[in-house]
């Protein structure tokens, strides 16, 4: 018997008891539950004292996909997953995973996604000689195939810092600032 037929076999009958209704189980409807891709995401660093600081990332990309997000807002979803090869950030192991999420609706979308595609392709997106570089090469055309079925960035390694960041309301943020990692620049 396999463990999936083992699972069913050994699956608990609930037994209503006297006056109660019957009981569903707890994993009702998860035929039809969509799978979750949620999982960690990169952290900021912290000191000694417990502030947030910032936080220093070696990772290598494992995928870029876009996703709709949940519901109610259902907001269109940039994610990088990857893969932490370095860190100095405590919360954070070495060989796990982690994912920035992009919300596409934001102002600010567009231009993270192209510091992080600039970045990938090993062109450093903090410099102002590869501006021109950057801005005739990370083209709609190449941010779409970013998150095409070949999944083109797999494998590439990037530099991430993560930087605490306040809200005008008062509620925490993480900006996210990509650079291109020293094996991947041309």
């Amino acid at each position: 018997m396999g463990i999936l037929d083992s699972l069913k076999k050994n699956a608990p009958t609930p037994e209503p008891t006297s006056n109660a209704a019957p009981t569903r189980s707890l994993f009702a409807g998860i035929g039809s539950a969509e799978l979750t891709a949620g999982g960690a995401y990169f952290d900021v660093g912290k000191d000694a004292s417990g502030n947030k600081v910032q936080g220093h990332y070696e990772v290598e990309i494992k995928k870029v996909i876009v996703k709709e997000g949940r519901p109610p807002k259902r907001e269109i979803l940039y994610i990088a997953e990857c893969t932490i090869l370095d860190t100095d950030v405590a919360s954070m192991r070495v060989g796990t995973s982690a994912s920035w999420v992009q919300k596409m609706s934001l102002d600010s979308a567009l231009g993270a996604v192209k510091e992080f595609i600039a970045a990938a392709l090993g062109v450093e997106p903090h410099t102002e000689e590869n501006r021109a570089w950057i801005d005739a090469n990370v083209t709609e055309e190449v941010a779409d195939a970013s998150v095409g079925p070949d999944n083109p960035l797999a494998g590439k390694k990037v530099l991430l810092t993560t930087i605490p960041h306040v809200t005008k309301t008062g509620g925490d943020f993480t900006k996210h600032r990509w650079s291109a990692h020293p094996d991947m620049m041309e």
